[in-house]
């Protein structure tokens, strides 16, 4: 599975990487919109699709979505920093954002 995940997300990360040198605003936006395509249209797609009754767990899918739009907030107030506060503790912020998906 992580070579999976590995492959399939390679090229968003070499694509934000080159987008990243040119312009902060189109790596952003290409992150949060593939996140979003996934997180709506692929699930909504994937659950049509299948000819049995799919249920999805609410909570899960609430705590992976939130999840996901926290890092992309996180993402928003660094870029847009002008005190320099989340500048000083991205770190910790990002670990806790981990921490709170992970063990949550």
């Amino acid at each position: 599975m992580t070579l999976l995940a590995l492959g399939n997300g390679a090229s968003d990360i070499v694509s934000a990487a080159v987008a990243s040198s040119n312009d902060i605003f189109v790596a952003v936006g290409g992150a949060l919109g593939s996140g979003m395509f996934i997180s709506t249209i692929t699930t909504a797609a994937t659950i049509l699709s299948t000819p049995k009754e799919v249920r999805v767990n609410s909570h899960t899918y609430i705590k992976y979505t939130a999840m996901y739009m926290n890092g992309i907030l996180l993402l928003i107030l660094y870029i847009f920093d002008v005190s320099s506060f989340i500048s000083a503790y991205i770190h910790w912020l990002l670990l806790g954002l981990y921490g709170a998906y992970h063990f949550g």
